[in-house]
């Protein structure tokens, strides 16, 4: 799906960028600045998604992603409202994309952080891979 192996967050946005599909708002200027809103808002012909990105990579129970809990319940929240929201990640060492919903992941412990960005890696259950005629804006 991209040219380049993925090794870091900032190459994922850089991936985001790059396929496009609409204007891109980036509300996370610094980790942990927005207390849990999505990283970005994908925009174009009157439609939206809220998409928070991360570096994935898999160890041996499978794909796994460091997560915190308001990112969680904030995708959520917009999906609740009606929004497009999702999960969206490169995977480290690989040129893939990968999406999934919030209720798609299993706490794995590990947790991190201060309370209120308590960050904990999650095993992700089920993904889709990013490809060819992917809809950003289309739920699910």
């Amino acid at each position: 799906m991209t040219g380049k192996v993925f090794s870091a967050e900032a190459d994922v946005r850089r991936w985001l960028e790059a396929q496009g599909w609409g204007a891109v708002w980036w509300f996370e200027n610094a980790s942990g600045g927005t207390f849990g809103f999505p990283d970005a808002m994908v925009a174009c012909d009157g439609r939206a998604a809220f998409i928070e990105l991360k570096l994935a990579h898999f160890e041996a129970q499978g794909l796994v992603a460091e997560v915190r809990n308001a990112q969680k319940i904030n995708i959520r929240k917009l999906r609740a409202a009606g929004m497009v929201a999702r999960f969206m990640a490169g995977v480290a060492g690989t040129r893939s994309v990968v999406h999934w919903e919030h209720n798609a992941m299993v706490a794995l412990g590990g947790a991190t952080g201060q309370k209120v960005q308590m960050k904990s890696k999650y095993l992700v259950t089920k993904y889709e891979e990013v490809r060819e005629g992917f809809d950003v804006y289309k739920s699910g």
